[in-house]
């Protein structure tokens, strides 16, 4: 994992694994606590991270490389992801929650839209790409993203 300078932007590089993926979740989340302290408004935010993770080391065999990209400016967090597995099909993203609420297929994609205040795919050459954004609330009046 590497992190590039500056308070403001964080780049980690992680192996296309459980452990790794799981490792590079919780210092995202570590770094996110150093910078906004302990939120409850955040729990939202890493469950979507941690739900991306999961979905490309799961239905990404083949990938080698996963790049996550993490920026803060003020109260807005951007998180980028981008992994060279098979090209993923961006349009097949559900925006509802599956009729089979059981049902794996589309289940954590859908939690990621729910979770975030943005959420988009796309592909850049032999990359998949996802982004997601969040805004947190002010510290003193901080609310549960899953409450919403």
């Amino acid at each position: 994992m590497t992190t590039s300078a500056g308070a403001a932007r964080h780049r980690f590089e992680l192996a296309c694994d459980d452990r790794s993926a799981s490792a590079g979740c919780r210092d995202i989340a570590a770094l996110l606590r150093t910078r906004y302290g302990e939120r409850e408004d955040m729990q939202g935010l890493e469950l979507a991270l941690s739900e991306l993770l999961s979905n490309i080391v799961r239905h990404g065999r083949s990938a080698r490389r996963l790049c996550v990209r993490l920026q803060c400016r003020d109260d807005q967090v951007r998180i980028c992801l981008a992994d060279d597995g098979p090209r993923f099909n961006m349009a097949a993203t559900p925006a509802r929650l599956p009729e089979d609420r059981l049902a794996t297929h589309g289940r954590g994609l859908w939690l990621v839209h729910e979770l975030v205040d943005g959420f988009r795919g796309h592909h850049h050459g032999t990359l998949n790409v996802h982004g997601l954004s969040c805004r947190l609330a002010p510290a003193v009046a901080a609310q549960s993203t899953l409450t919403r």
